[in-house]
C-alpha cells in the first residue's frame, strides 16, 4: 500500500483473510484483530468479520485455549506461565480456568518431566545446583508445591 491507499473493508475480503490464517491454526480474536488492524483493516469490520466467523464455529476463544493449554504443556510448561500467556492472548480469567479444567493436566508429573528433562534423576545435593533448578522450574511457571515435587520428590 502507498498511503493513499484503503485497505478493502468489504466483508467478503475480511472474511477471506480471516480464514486464511485460520486455516492454518486457531487464533484467538484479540490475535486476529491485532493481525487485521496491522494490515489497515478497519477495526469495526474486524469485528464484524470475527464475530460471523465464531458463529460459524470457524474461530473459537473456548477450542484456541484447550489446544494452547495442552501445546505448552507437552512442552514442559507449568500453569502460571501457560495463563500468563493465554492473557496476553486475550483470554479471559474464567475461560482459562475452565479450559485448565478440561485438560485436566497432573501439573506435579509435568514439573517433574521438566527437571528430568534439562538435569536428570539424581537429588542435587549442592544448595547452588538445586537452586538453579528451582529457577528453571520458576521460569517454565511452575509453583512452588510443583518445584517440591519435581525436586525432592515430596
Amino acid at each position: 500500500m502507498n498511503g493513499l491507499e484503503q485497505p478493502n473493508t468489504e466483508p467478503a475480503e475480511i472474511e477471506r483473510v480471516l480464514v486464511r490464517y485460520l486455516a492454518r491454526r486457531d487464533y484467538s480474536r484479540l490475535e486476529l484483530s491485532r493481525r487485521l488492524i496491522a494490515k489497515g483493516y478497519a477495526i469495526e469490520s474486524i469485528t464484524k468479520g470475527i464475530d460471523e466467523l465464531a458463529e460459524k464455529g470457524y474461530q473459537s476463544d473456548e477450542r484456541f485455549s484447550e489446544h494452547f493449554i495442552r501445546y505448552r504443556a507437552n512442552a514442559c510448561y507449568g500453569p502460571f506461565r501457560v495463563k500468563q500467556e493465554l492473557r496476553e492472548k486475550g483470554i479471559s480469567s474464567h475461560l482459562i480456568e475452565q479450559s485448565l479444567q478440561a485438560n485436566n493436566i497432573d501439573w506435579f508429573d509435568l514439573a517433574l518431566r521438566a527437571k528430568k528433562k534439562r538435569f536428570g534423576t539424581i537429588v542435587e545435593s549442592d544448595l547452588n545446583l538445586r537452586a538453579k533448578q528451582v529457577r528453571y522450574l520458576k521460569h517454565r511457571g511452575f509453583d512452588q508445591e510443583h518445584i517440591q515435587y519435581a525436586i525432592f520428590g515430596e
